[in-house]
């Protein structure tokens, strides 16, 4: 996985991405929290619809 900024329409966007570059599909919205003495935290939101990003598990 890759993590990809980009320029968009309000300054700066986050966007994770595939090996080939390929944007992850569903994502929502991505927060980047950089508090001063601690790790970088990027919290990524999916629109979880079924088709592009489904919810896989053993029921």
């Amino acid at each position: 996985m890759k993590i990809l900024k980009t320029a968009a329409v309000t300054g700066r966007s986050v966007v994770l991405c595939d090996e080939g570059g390929r944007m992850l599909p569903g994502q929502q919205r991505t927060v980047l929290n950089c508090p001063h003495d601690d790790i970088p935290r990027l919290t990524v939101e999916f629109v979880v619809d079924g088709d592009s990003v489904q919810l896989v598990g053993s029921d």
